[in-house]
């Protein structure tokens, strides 16, 4: 025992006797003996050889051993003790998070029942498709635990709980700062009526009513109207038409020839048209069967009043169209004032 208290008090390969007899007294505290009686009886055990060589070799090792394990586990709990204000500090920054969120989220909440509570379902925006994340999960699980409940009440009507539903939808698209698709309506087109046409269909069809409007003009003047006003807008359409070529090996000349080249014109021009139409309609129904399926598949059964329309008419009905505006015999005034004007 000794020997152990003199290793346990050695820095490798020298000896603190205060130390060893520190350790001595804790161990057998029933001796008195002085500091100077232990480190005498130290010497004499490693002098006689009261001990071998190698047991002393043996106790040095398990004391080695055991002053490394107390360093570890003090290091272990060193670190536990340190580790643990931020760890505390981690979980109530967490806590400060998640209670900002709920106050957000119960903002929104409230904003969003006194915009759509109540309000018919084609005036509400639509909601986007949104894709699973963290903090998505997070909102569903505030809004399920901690607004829902509250919101539900005893004999609620199915109208007023798909109205319920529908408020924390668009509190979790406003959460997530994810826009809104609004319909298109009166309300956000700025007061426009009629359908709305992109960009690109107002630009060609703008383009097809100039065509039609010259070929108008070069028939009128090739039937034999020659008014001075008319004769001018010829001399303008020819200038215009004057650069572009009939064919690849010669220039427009004749009267006839504009309006042949107009009509080509004409023709690529309305096939350009339809064909835009119907890639657009194509990306717009497969962009729809993305975002919401239900939408899509609800616009199928609609009645089809808008495509019978855009459909070529039969023949028959192009000849009664017209017999009902030839066939009726009608008079004209050929002498008002506005006729003399334009011919003079």
């Amino acid at each position: 025992m000794l020997l152990q208290n003199h290793y346990a008090g050695t820095n490798g390969n020298y000896t603190y006797r205060q130390e060893m007899y520190r350790e001595f007294t804790k161990a057998f505290p029933q001796y008195e003996v002085t500091e100077q009686r232990i480190a005498d009886q130290r010497r004499a055990i490693e002098k006689n050889n009261l001990i071998s060589a190698a047991e002393r070799e043996e106790i040095k090792k398990e004391i080695a051993n055991k002053s490394t394990q107390q360093l570890i586990r003090s290091t272990e709990t060193n670190e536990a003790i340190i580790s643990q204000p931020e760890e505390i500090q981690e979980l109530e920054e967490d806590q400060t998070e998640k209670l900002e969120m709920q106050e957000r989220i119960e903002r929104e909440f409230e904003q969003a029942e006194k915009e759509y509570y109540g309000v018919e379902p084609e005036k509400r925006p639509l909601v986007p498709k949104l894709r699973p994340n963290a903090k998505l999960r997070k909102i569903l699980q505030i809004i399920n635990t901690a607004i829902i409940p509250k919101r539900i009440q005893p004999g609620m009507t199915l109208i007023e709980l798909a109205d319920l539903t529908y408020c924390p939808a668009i509190t979790t698209v406003r959460t997530l700062n994810v826009k809104l698709r609004d319909r298109y309506t009166e309300s956000n087109r700025g007061g426009r009526t009629g359908e709305f046409k992109p960009q690109w269909q107002r630009r060609i069809e703008k383009q097809i009513e100039d065509i039609r409007v010259k070929l108008g003009r070069l028939t009128q003047y090739q039937n034999g109207n020659r008014s001075r006003r008319l004769e001018n807008r010829i001399g303008k359409i020819m200038r215009e038409e004057a650069v572009k070529t009939h064919s690849k090996y010669e220039k427009n000349g004749e009267i006839g020839e504009f309006i042949d080249t107009l009509k080509q014109k004409l023709c690529v021009m309305t096939g350009r048209l339809r064909r835009y139409k119907v890639s657009n309609k194509r990306r717009n129904d497969a962009r729809m069967f993305n975002r919401n399926e239900k939408l899509f598949y609800r616009k199928l059964k609609e009645p089809k009043a808008n495509h019978e329309e855009d459909a070529i008419p039969e023949k028959q009905k192009i000849r009664e169209f017209w017999e009902e505006i030839w066939t009726n015999e009608d008079e004209h005034d050929d002498n008002a004032v506005w006729i003399e004007q334009d011919n003079s």
